[in-house]
């Protein structure tokens, strides 16, 4: 997770760097990094997390540069 804030940041899909992981998150086949493959990570975060946790998290990995 190190850095993590960093990448998010620098993301080529123009999203602020909260955007790219809440959608990293909640989305996480949205898209497909190459050399990955789909289904690599939990895509339940939605239904087994409540919002205010969701958001502690992303707040989180945000300190992570």
């Amino acid at each position: 997770m190190a850095g993590v804030a960093t990448r998010a940041a620098a993301n080529v899909d123009g999203l602020s760097a909260e955007a790219w992981l809440r959608r990293e998150l909640l989305q996480p086949n949205a898209v497909i990094s190459p050399g990955y493959n789909a289904g690599l990570m939990p895509s339940n975060y939605a239904e087994s997390l409540r919002p205010e946790q969701i958001d502690a998290l992303i707040s989180f990995m945000l300190t992570l540069k």
